[in-house]
């Protein structure tokens, strides 16, 4: 079974990569959860972005562009069943394509063409006769590959990137139309629509310019009423994804929206409000709708401000998976 990532630049696909090991270690539903893998370089890296989460309490590099990395996970799920704790087990696999978010740039924008970034990608046909184009397009082909043929992807909506560059869309399109060509060529559109599972993470709920634009006052003096890390209700994330969308009918997450719903069957997408860290949570381990930003700045530079505890990291990926079983298009 395969599993996409997909986001643009900065949307924290790596801070996410590391949340979903603390996720499944945290885990105290019916089902504990333990993320391994056979691979050493990808349980490597697994070991190496949760310490830096946990530990160090920074947030990861995002990844280089350039550089492809395959992860294969194995989940593990014991579900808990009388009072010895014991039951049945379920496992399922899990194939990451890490890549740099600057290969969903769009070909017709180019993104910011500043000289001083070299990174950026550029699919001009007069100027990407370089190594660099060339090695560019393997990539981004690479990474079309994967996609089209994974059984559901996570998509990474970050609200705070796109108040600020307003350019969500230009990472989402020309790879969308790219998987759908593919995808039809194979033969595997369900009518004319792809037959992935999607499941849309609107990231950063633990900033207050998010959450606190999320929901009202008294929906966030209700979160305090329960001791602990507070859950975030889906129906929460699909209402501000709506906001955003009718708050500028020309902004970038109407077409965002538009495309999904042209390309993704209405039963096959889900909306989840996500936060690789958490909240931060006083010694009353109380929620506090006047401190819940679990970000400091130090010297300059940003620190999660006490122990990350994601929300939604895992539960989107263990209910996409539950989707794909019963629809039946895990291969």
């Amino acid at each position: 079974m395969r599993i996409g990532l997909w986001g643009a630049t900065s949307s924290g696909k790596t801070t996410y990569l590391g949340a979903l090991k603390l996720a499944a270690e945290q885990a105290r539903g019916r089902t504990r959860w333990k993320v391994t893998s056979k691979d050493p370089i990808a349980l490597s890296r697994l070991s190496e972005l949760a310490h830096v989460l946990a530990v160090k309490r920074m947030f990861p590099e995002g990844t280089q562009h350039g550089t492809n990395t395959r992860l294969s996970w194995s989940f593990l799920g014991q579900k808990q069943v009388g009072p010895a704790g014991r039951g049945s087990q379920v496992e399922f696999a899990l194939d990451f394509l890490d890549v740099s978010g600057k290969l969903f740039e769009d070909q017709w924008t180019g993104g910011d063409e500043s000289e001083d970034d070299e990174d950026e990608l550029d699919f001009d046909e007069v100027r990407g006769e370089s190594d660099h184009a060339t090695g560019n397009e393997a990539a981004k082909e690479q990474l079309v590959e994967h996609l089209v043929s994974c059984d559901g992807i996570i998509y990474l909506f970050d609200p705070v990137r796109e108040e600020e560059n307003g350019n969500s869309f230009q990472y989402f399109n020309q790879v969308l139309d790219e998987v759908v060509s593919r995808t039809f060529d194979n033969g595997r559109l369900i009518g004319n629509r792809l037959p992935h599972q999607l499941a849309v993470c609107v990231t950063k709920f633990d900033d207050p310019r998010v959450l606190g634009r999320a929901m009202s006052r008294r929906e966030l003096e209700a979160l305090a009423e329960t001791p602990g890390q507070p859950k975030i209700r889906a129906g929460v994330a699909f209402r501000y994804f709506n906001m955003l969308c009718h708050e500028r009918p020309d902004n970038s997450a109407q077409n965002i929206r538009d495309s999904i719903v042209s390309n993704f069957h209405r039963d096959h997408v889900s909306f989840h409000a996500t936060s690789s860290i958490g909240f931060y949570i006083g010694a009353n381990n109380r929620f506090d709708p006047a401190d819940y930003a679990n970000i400091v700045s130090e010297r300059g530079q940003f620190r999660i401000r006490t122990r990350p505890q994601p929300m939604n990291v895992l539960e989107p990926l263990v209910r996409l998976v539950g989707r794909i079983r019963r629809a039946g298009t895990s291969r």
